[in-house]
């Protein structure tokens, strides 16, 4: 097996470990669930040189492990309508933020609370019947206490920040 090959079955590896671990948190790992058998399947296509499925079946396992990852940490928040969560604190560093809506419109800002106090508009999204309801933008925490408000919803939504490294 090379080198490429081990790389992607460690990460595989660790995917179906979180999935067995969140196994047991009730509604976090539903999207998780559906990937079950991804790690088999994913090493099947990539032995049948089937790239474009196998890469297919990474990104919806990656996109999953994601989700997750920001639940079991409070850092995803759902609902139907507007909301302001609960302060939190964002470990300092850089976020992927995802905004996803089955609306048309929604509004995500972030206020700071500690230190210095900070309004940011993640999203003011509008969108076009037919086209993708979602968005993500980048977002630097400083690792202050934040706010999510979630505005201009009429729909169900999820927001999730990714840490990225």
């Amino acid at each position: 097996m090379n080198k490429g090959k081990l790389i992607v079955v460690g990460g595989l590896l660790f995917a179906v470990a979180l999935v067995t671990i969140a196994a047991s948190s009730s509604d976090l790992v539903s999207s998780l669930r559906s990937h079950k058998d991804s790690v088999n399947k994913i090493l099947s296509l990539a032995d049948s040189r089937d790239t474009q499925g196998a890469l297919m079946l990474l990104d919806s396992l990656h996109a999953a492990v994601i989700k997750t990852r920001a639940s079991l940490r409070g850092w995803s928040f759902e609902g139907q309508t507007n909301m302001l969560t609960d302060p939190f604190t964002l470990p300092k560093g850089v976020y992927r933020v995802h905004f996803t809506t089955e609306g048309i419109a929604g509004i995500v800002e972030v206020f700071t609370i500690s230190g210095r106090d900070q309004h940011i508009y993640l999203f003011n999204l509008l969108a076009i019947e037919g086209l993708p309801k979602s968005a993500s933008t980048l977002y630097k925490s400083t690792g202050e206490r934040i706010l999510v408000q979630v505005s201009n919803v009429t729909a169900p939504y999820e927001v999730v920040f990714e840490q990225l490294k």
